[in-house]
């Protein structure tokens, strides 16, 4: 896209979270075939050992050449999680939760 603000702008297409696990997946079977940049992928609200299979899974279904950007990871055992399946870049709160609170983050 390029736009009149001076240049080329990227677009990110966003599959969303939730619990909906049929959605993500046909999300990402539908937007993995649009000319995007890159992929957001909104944490799933499940519980762990749902949601990183889940994730291996939507993974799988985009192209590995685009970046692809986690949003919301809650803790670090998710963080290694998204990036063991594939994510390039996270978006996570849980760090600076700890450093306000003065906590390491490896146990």
């Amino acid at each position: 896209i390029n736009a009149e603000y001076g240049g080329e702008r990227k677009v990110l297409a966003v599959i969303p979270g939730s619990g909906h696990t049929q959605l993500m997946l046909k999300s990402a079977q539908i937007l993995s075939t649009r000319d995007v940049y890159g992929y957001v992928i909104e944490r799933a609200t499940l519980p762990l050992k749902d949601w990183a299979p889940l994730v291996r899974k939507v993974i799988s279904l985009l192209p590995p050449s685009r970046p692809i950007y986690m949003f919301g990871v809650l803790n670090e055992v998710e963080l290694i999680e998204a990036y063991r399946s594939g994510c390039h870049f996270v978006d996570t709160s849980f760090l600076s939760r700890y450093a306000r609170m003065a906590s390491p983050t490896t146990p």
